[in-house]
Protein backbone atom coordinates (compact mmCIF):
# COMPACT_ATOMS: atom_id res chain seq x y z
CA UNK A 1 0.00 0.00 0.00
CA UNK A 2 1.35 3.51 -0.94
CA UNK A 3 1.45 6.20 1.44
CA UNK A 4 0.31 8.68 -0.93
CA UNK A 5 -1.83 11.04 0.36
CA UNK A 6 -1.60 10.07 3.90
CA UNK A 7 -0.11 12.93 6.43
CA UNK A 8 2.96 12.01 8.42
CA UNK A 9 3.00 13.19 11.57
CA UNK A 10 7.38 14.38 11.94
CA UNK A 11 6.97 15.69 15.79
CA UNK A 12 9.26 14.43 17.62
CA UNK A 13 6.82 15.05 21.01
CA UNK A 14 3.25 14.76 21.49
CA UNK A 15 1.56 17.74 21.76
CA UNK A 16 -1.45 18.14 24.41
CA UNK A 17 -4.34 20.78 24.94
CA UNK A 18 -3.36 22.16 28.15
CA UNK A 19 -5.03 21.61 31.88
CA UNK A 20 -7.55 23.83 32.55
CA UNK A 21 -6.71 27.68 31.61
CA UNK A 22 -3.06 28.50 32.11
CA UNK A 23 -1.74 32.08 31.14
CA UNK A 24 0.62 32.07 28.52
CA UNK A 25 3.08 34.95 27.74
CA UNK A 26 4.75 35.55 24.68
CA UNK A 27 7.66 38.23 24.00
CA UNK A 28 9.97 39.24 21.20
CA UNK A 29 13.75 38.37 21.94
CA UNK A 30 15.31 36.48 24.27
CA UNK A 31 15.09 39.06 27.22
CA UNK A 32 11.36 39.04 27.74
CA UNK A 33 10.90 42.71 27.23
CA UNK A 34 8.35 44.63 25.88
CA UNK A 35 4.16 43.72 25.78
CA UNK A 36 2.73 40.27 26.06
CA UNK A 37 1.49 38.89 22.17
CA UNK A 38 0.18 35.99 24.00
CA UNK A 39 -3.83 35.34 24.16
CA UNK A 40 -4.00 31.73 24.68
CA UNK A 41 -2.39 28.73 24.92
CA UNK A 42 -3.80 26.14 22.51
CA UNK A 43 -1.26 22.81 22.76
CA UNK A 44 1.84 22.60 24.04
CA UNK A 45 4.61 19.29 23.69
CA UNK A 46 8.25 19.18 24.98
CA UNK A 47 9.68 20.69 22.35
CA UNK A 48 6.96 23.57 21.52
CA UNK A 49 3.62 24.97 21.72
CA UNK A 50 0.73 26.67 19.67
CA UNK A 51 -0.72 29.74 20.93
CA UNK A 52 -3.20 32.47 19.72
CA UNK A 53 -1.25 35.24 19.09
CA UNK A 54 -2.39 39.64 19.32
CA UNK A 55 0.13 40.15 16.27
CA UNK A 56 1.78 38.29 13.70
CA UNK A 57 5.26 37.14 14.37
CA UNK A 58 7.73 36.41 11.39
CA UNK A 59 9.42 32.68 10.88
CA UNK A 60 12.23 32.57 13.15
CA UNK A 61 11.66 35.15 15.11
CA UNK A 62 13.26 34.49 18.49
CA UNK A 63 10.80 34.62 21.82
CA UNK A 64 10.49 33.95 24.76
CA UNK A 65 7.54 32.25 26.45
CA UNK A 66 5.98 31.77 29.99
CA UNK A 67 3.42 29.66 31.21
CA UNK A 68 1.73 30.07 34.58
CA UNK A 69 -0.20 26.71 34.93
CA UNK A 70 -2.58 25.45 37.95
CA UNK A 71 -0.74 22.03 38.10
CA UNK A 72 2.87 24.22 38.53
CA UNK A 73 3.83 25.98 41.89
CA UNK A 74 6.29 27.63 39.32
CA UNK A 75 5.92 29.09 36.04
CA UNK A 76 7.49 27.55 33.05
CA UNK A 77 10.07 29.70 31.05
CA UNK A 78 11.66 28.38 27.70
CA UNK A 79 13.20 30.43 24.79
CA UNK A 80 12.23 29.41 21.03
CA UNK A 81 11.66 30.50 17.66
CA UNK A 82 8.59 30.81 15.66
CA UNK A 83 8.13 28.12 12.61
CA UNK A 84 4.96 29.69 11.49
CA UNK A 85 2.42 32.12 12.11
CA UNK A 86 -1.01 31.82 10.48
CA UNK A 87 -3.67 34.38 10.54
CA UNK A 88 -7.27 33.80 11.61
CA UNK A 89 -10.37 35.80 10.21
CA UNK A 90 -10.84 37.48 13.55
CA UNK A 91 -7.14 39.62 12.91
CA UNK A 92 -5.35 37.05 15.64
CA UNK A 93 -2.48 34.77 14.50
CA UNK A 94 -2.26 31.08 15.66
CA UNK A 95 1.43 30.82 16.09
CA UNK A 96 3.99 28.05 16.62
CA UNK A 97 7.09 27.75 18.38
CA UNK A 98 9.86 25.38 19.00
CA UNK A 99 11.32 25.30 22.05
CA UNK A 100 15.62 25.74 21.97
CA UNK A 101 15.80 22.95 24.64
CA UNK A 102 12.59 20.40 25.94
CA UNK A 103 10.79 20.92 28.92
CA UNK A 104 11.00 17.67 31.29
CA UNK A 105 8.00 15.46 30.91
CA UNK A 106 6.99 15.65 34.70
CA UNK A 107 6.60 19.30 33.77
CA UNK A 108 4.68 19.05 30.12
CA UNK A 109 2.34 16.32 32.20
CA UNK A 110 1.86 18.86 35.11
CA UNK A 111 1.17 21.62 32.23
CA UNK A 112 -1.22 19.44 30.21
Amino acid sequence: MSDAGKSVNRRSSSRREPRGKPKVECRRGRLGLGRNLAEKLLDVSQTGARFVSKTELPADSEVEVIIVSVGRPKPVKVLGSVIRSEPNENGTFNVSIRFDHFIDYATWQQVT
